[in-house]
């Protein structure tokens, strides 16, 4: 027979007020409005709630956890902010679609599945870093995320990037530098 559960709310509760302050500061550094900060506070929330539903997982947790757990969450809301933005701008401003943006959203959709194709080949870890890299993470991002050495996600980006261009030139893309 399993022990109960133990109700990780209360836990999670002491360590938001213990670390509420940093997590509201990583939104501020991010430029996030309060009504930002405040959905940050609850996205680390649910985010710490869903991967340590203990309580005695939930006091053992390092500040350092916390901390890229509201890194991530506040890229993320960055993200979301962007996507909303983007997806908001009148059809007028956007252009109407014609034939050549068409052609040109097509040729976009072969390109995308070819990358993905040449991602799928890939070493896991050297995939991983690409990935975030052409998703608009930086360098620091990755590191904090992964929990990996700078050295060695810079080594991992560098070498899957060449292995990227590689596979897509091997493909019949060419680079733009060789026009």
């Amino acid at each position: 027979m399993l022990p109960p559960r133990l109700d990780a709310t209360p836990m999670l509760d002491a360590l938001l007020v213990r670390l509420g302050r940093m997590v509201r500061a990583v939104g501020g550094r991010h430029a996030l409005g309060a009504d930002e900060i405040d959905a940050l506070v609850q996205e680390v929330r649910i985010r710490i709630w869903r991967a340590h539903p203990e309580s005695e997982e939930i006091e053992r947790l390092p500040t350092s956890y916390v901390y890229r757990t509201a890194m991530a969450a506040a890229i993320d809301l960055l993200r979301q902010r962007r996507r909303h933005v983007e997806r908001a701008a009148p059809l007028e401003e956007a252009g109407a679609v014609t034939a050549g943006s068409a052609d040109a959203a097509v040729l976009a959709a072969e390109l995308g599945a070819a990358i993905d194709r040449a991602l799928a080949s890939m070493v896991e870890s050297r995939r991983v870093v690409v990935r975030m890299h052409l998703a608009g993470y930086g360098r620091e991002e990755m590191v904090a995320m992964l929990g990996w050495p700078d050295g060695k996600v810079r080594n991992l980006l560098y070498r899957g990037m060449d292995d990227l261009r590689e596979r897509l030139v091997r493909a019949g893309y060419r680079w733009p530098e060789e026009r």
